[in-house]
C-alpha cells in the first residue's frame, strides 16, 4: 500500500513541493519527503521503519549560491548519543565551465570513528560534461556527451 502528496507550492514550470511519498508492506513502512523553501534551499528525508524500531533514516539540507552550492547529509546520525555518517559537501564555481570542491565524511559508531577527504572538478559545457573525483578510495571519472537534440 502506498501514498503519495504532491503540495501546491510551484517553484518552476514542473516543480511543486513537498512532495510526500510513503508505502507499507511486509512489516516495513518507507517515508520519503523533499521541500523546497526557495529556490536555493532544498531538504530531504528518508525513512524506513520495521515494527519495532527505524531500520534506517537519513536527512539532507543543501543550498545552491549563485557561482557555488553546499549540502549536509546525517545518515543514522544521532548529535545526542554521537553515531552515524555525516557528510559535507562544497562546489564552487571558478569559471563558467570548471567548478573544484569537497567533501567531507565522518562517521561515527560501534567505538570507532573514521573521516574521509574527497577534492572533485566538473567541466561542463553546452553538449558535455566531464567529472572527477579522486580520494582514499581512488579516483573516479565520469563522462558525458550530448550526441544531438534526440540523443543523449
Amino acid at each position: 500500500f502506498g501514498t503519495t502528496y504532491v503540495g501546491s507550492k510551484k517553484l518552476g514550470q514542473n516543480e511543486q513541493y513537498p512532495i510526500l511519498i510513503s508505502e507499507y508492506g511486509g512489516g516495513m513502512v518507507q517515508f520519503q519527503g523533499i521541500h523546497s523553501f526557495s529556490n536555493e534551499i532544498q531538504a530531504k528525508a528518508v525513512i524506513h521503519a520495521t515494527e519495532k524500531s527505524f531500520s534506517m533514516y537519513q536527512a539532507d539540507v543543501g543550498y545552491k549560491g549563485e557561482n557555488f552550492s553546499a549540502q549536509i547529509t546525517g545518515v543514522n546520525a544521532s548529535i545526542i548519543n554521537p553515531q552515524g555518517i555525516w557528510v559535507g559537501h562544497y562546489l564552487q564555481r571558478i569559471s563558467k565551465n570548471l567548478s573544484l570542491g569537497g567533501e567531507l565524511m565522518f562517521q561515527h559508531g560501534m567505538g570507532a570513528k573514521a573521516a574521509m577527504i574527497t577534492y572533485g572538478g566538473m567541466y561542463k559545457d553546452d553538449k558535455s560534461e566531464l567529472v572527477v573525483k579522486t580520494g582514499e578510495q581512488g579516483t573516479h571519472l565520469c563522462y558525458y556527451n550530448k550526441g544531438n537534440d534526440q540523443v543523449e
